[in-house]
């Protein structure tokens, strides 16, 4: 370890502190916001309780033709008493779970570019927000025509080993945030004032990145 403090993160550790979601392919804030009205994941939402007073719940009851997600996301942090991190800490959107080899920590230009941009920061600590995604548990059951997102226990294993190698090449103390709650952990990289994301990993950490820009602005 580059950093002394990071000689806590093992392989046992940075398991037990990452949450798993195995059956995550409804509630994909990235996506869901994209969806048009006709989509059957929109439906699925709307009907279903298990939804309510959720972001994505509320961007599609919004009646408005272009709904203002940065307002419904701040919305929710504030039911959440969420108190924002401060300039010292670098706050970190890792992508991990189903698309490891290509928008995840094994494709080595991601790897590449955390461990500089990381490196490089003058904050004084990195707190990484992630968790385990998969977009279904079973190629038989699932609302996409894709069944190539299920989850494995190989890949959830080589996941953790590749933030393992990340965490080993920071040169700052690094801290954990993993929420099964995806809502959570949006509002901790929306409102921050040090996010560090890649466009490389998908439509999320785009996502919060265009509405961290607003709270910043």
């Amino acid at each position: 370890m580059l950093n002394e403090q990071n000689e806590k993160w093992t392989i046992q550790t940075i398991t037990n502190a990452i949450k798993v979601l195995k059956n995550n392919e409804i509630y994909r804030l990235g996506d869901g916001i994209k969806f048009k009205k006709t989509h059957k994941v929109r439906k699925h939402i709307l009907e279903n309780p298990k939804y309510d007073n959720t972001i994505l719940k509320i961007f599609y009851q919004d009646p408005s033709t272009n709904p203002n997600l940065y307002k419904i996301v701040e919305r929710k942090k504030n039911i959440l008493n969420f108190v924002p991190f401060g300039d010292d800490t670098l706050i970190v959107h890792i992508r991990s779970g189903d698309d490891l080899l290509k928008r995840g920590l094994g494709n080595k230009k991601n790897m590449d570019f955390f461990v500089h941009e990381i490196n490089k920061s003058k904050c004084a600590r990195v707190k990484i927000v992630t968790a385990l995604h998969y977009g279904h548990s079973n190629a038989d059951d699932s609302l996409y025509k894709c069944r190539t997102f299920i989850y494995k226990e190989i890949n959830h294993t080589q996941n953790i080993e590749k933030i393992y190698e990340l965490i080993s090449k920071l040169n700052k103390p690094v801290g954990i945030i993993s929420n099964e709650n995806v809502d959570v952990d949006t509002v901790n990289l929306v409102f921050c004032r040090q996010l560090l994301t890649s466009n490389e990993t998908g439509a999320f950490s785009k996502m919060v990145k265009k509405l961290q820009n607003e709270f910043i602005s």
